[in-house]
């Protein structure tokens, strides 16, 4: 293996010391509320806490914390078991259950332990057929069911840490309707009767006679999955969107958001002075690429203060790239990303390289740079993985590997799970890739960007010269365009000097509208007037007397 292989750039590693806690339970609940912590302690210390406990299938007794708790139904004391727990190939769960003795009632609940995913997830599946009902699907704590054809949400609160198929969220959701309705007809006959129709049509989904319809599971925390038969290849009937959390779904997630930009800024938006010769200054001091930028940040974990860092730097026959890391000392939390700079260019780049260990000795240590809008193609094992899956990497094609490895076995639990079929289906494609890392087998990489932000290392200088690889320019979609952002860029008439002398003119017009500030903006203070909080008065004066005398020039 080569040494360069496990230094990676980009996505996030895991918490030395993780920390599950289970104390989110309404007053309906069974389960009281508690917390359960798990630290990494000296082997010398003792320990009281319940220990994680990775589930095997052979295992006939499982390590189970019992504690006494309130039954919320009869009110006396009942027994609540607790384990946790990971599972293979997927993440830390805890799985509750209680159960009274004195009057027999029983609830179960499953909760995520580990960490809140980077970013939030949205699964959108059509079901076709029966064997798409049978499909099972994982609804976190923060998770909701949409059905769009019934405009029907099954919110976070509701069937909340469940593991089960289409067929059986849809059977749950009827059950729960079904409750308390003999006595609502008695109340409101017309409203039962509607919900009576409404439960038929929910029926006739879970049967599967009303065909086709959309499932969406959107979850902020990315927690939740619907299985994929077809794992690792692309299934057609599924799209899977990733997006960054608001601040208000970092706050259900139980994460603290990044409250810095909320405070409105108390500086007039004003043309500042300009100092001739300074533009020149800065690039040739090229300050930013000379240190690392450290910028203050809580940490969105702990909320404890730290701070980001930030560099600027140059790749030979590529441009500037910004690589950005985050260390927190308190949780050990980590995290890093690389993004090009620069402007985006008129078209894509499709770059393909063969890779060939038997004719090229160091082929998989070539660095990689992969930003979060390319994709990566693989034909000799049918790979093909959507921008936005992997982030921006920074790493040689050895951990590029890697990488798609872990996040294929991540995002896939249900095809390595107990079934037979399933598990072997994936590990069999595991091998073929293994072979590709180990280089036993020439393959082509490829990789698609639309932003053109993505380079490969050539030792031969550049691509046009590297007999193993090519770079060729393609136009973009309209769809790429519009997910890009590009469509709804306005760049006619639109330049550096056209701006600046528009902005000047605002200020310099005594008719002008005071310039609004970002309190104005956002609904509370008044407008500054420009002419009162100016920087440089003078400078105002002698502008204004020279558009007079170019008014004056003009008329004569």
């Amino acid at each position: 293996m080569s040494e360069k292989a496990p230094h990676v750039l980009g996505g996030t590693r895991p918490n030395v010391d993780e920390r599950f806690h289970l104390g989110n339970v309404d007053d309906n609940a069974s389960v009281n509320s508690a917390e359960v912590k798990v630290e990494t302690q000296d082997e010398n210390e003792p320990s009281n806490a319940p220990s994680i406990y990775t589930l095997q299938a052979e295992d006939d007794v499982p390590e189970v914390t019992t504690m006494e708790s309130l039954c919320m139904n009869c009110h006396d004391d009942g027994t609540t078991k607790l384990l946790l727990t990971m599972i293979p190939y997927f993440r830390e769960v805890i799985l509750m259950s209680f159960e009274c003795d004195h009057c027999g009632f029983k609830n179960s609940e499953v909760q995520f332990g580990g960490k809140v995913q980077e970013q939030g997830s949205k699964i959108e599946l059509q079901v076709t057929d029966i064997d798409d009902l049978n499909r099972q699907l994982i609804k976190a704590d923060a998770g909701t069911v949409y059905f769009p054809s019934l405009d029907f949400e099954i919110p976070r609160e509701t069937q909340r840490g469940s593991i089960n198929t289409i067929e059986g969220v849809l059977q749950k959701a009827i059950e729960d309707l079904r409750e308390n309705q003999e006595h609502r007809r008695e109340i409101d006959p017309e409203t039962t009767e509607k919900i009576d129709e409404f439960i038929a049509k929910l029926a006739m989904m879970s049967a599967g006679i009303t065909l086709p319809f959309t499932i969406v599971l959107d979850d902020p925390s990315g927690n939740s999955h619907i299985e994929n038969p077809h794992a690792p290849a692309v299934d057609s009937k599924m799209k899977v969107t990733n997006y960054y959390r608001s601040e208000k779904q970092d706050l259900e997630c139980g994460l603290q958001p990044d409250m810095s930009h909320d405070a409105p800024s108390q500086t007039p938006r004003v043309l500042p002075h300009r100092n001739e010769g300074l533009d020149k200054f800065v690039e040739e001091a090229n300050i930013a690429k000379k240190e690392v930028i450290q910028i203050p940040e809580n940490c969105f974990a702990c909320a404890a203060p730290g701070y980001s860092c930030m560099c600027m730097t140059d790749i030979p026959h590529f441009k500037e790239v910004i690589i950005m890391s985050y260390n927190c000392e308190a949780c050990g939390f980590r995290t890093n990303e690389v993004k090009a700079g620069g402007a985006i260019p008129p078209q894509g780049e499709r770059i393909t390289l063969n890779v060939d260990a038997s004719k090229e000795k160091d082929a998989l240590d070539r660095d990689v740079l992969k930003s979060d809008s390319a994709c990566v193609n693989i034909p000799e094992i049918e790979l093909e993985m959507a921008h936005g899956s992997l982030g921006g990497l920074y790493t040689t094609i050895e951990g590029l590997l890697d990488k798609i490895r872990q996040n294929i076995e991540e995002g896939n639990p249900f095809a390595v799970g107990d079934s037979d079929g399933g598990r072997s289906l994936l590990n069999a494609w595991l091998a073929r890739l293994d072979a590709l890392k180990r280089g036993e087998q020439p393959f082509t990489l490829i990789l698609e960007d639309p932003l053109s932000n993505s380079f490969v290392y050539s030792p031969f200088g550049s691509a046009d010269d590297d007999p193993y690889m090519t770079a060729e320019k393609f136009t973009r979609s309209e769809y790429e365009d519009d997910v890009l952002g590009i469509t709804d860029m306005k760049v006619e008439n639109y330049s550096a000097d056209g701006q600046a002398s528009h902005a000047l003119g605002n200020i310099t017009e005594e008719t002008s509208e005071p310039i609004r500030s970002d309190k104005e903006v956002m609904g509370g203070g008044r407008a500054i007037d420009p002419s009162k909080y100016h920087p440089n008065p003078s400078a105002v004066m002698e502008v204004r007397q020279q558009l007079s005398q170019q008014k004056e020039k003009e008329q004569q």
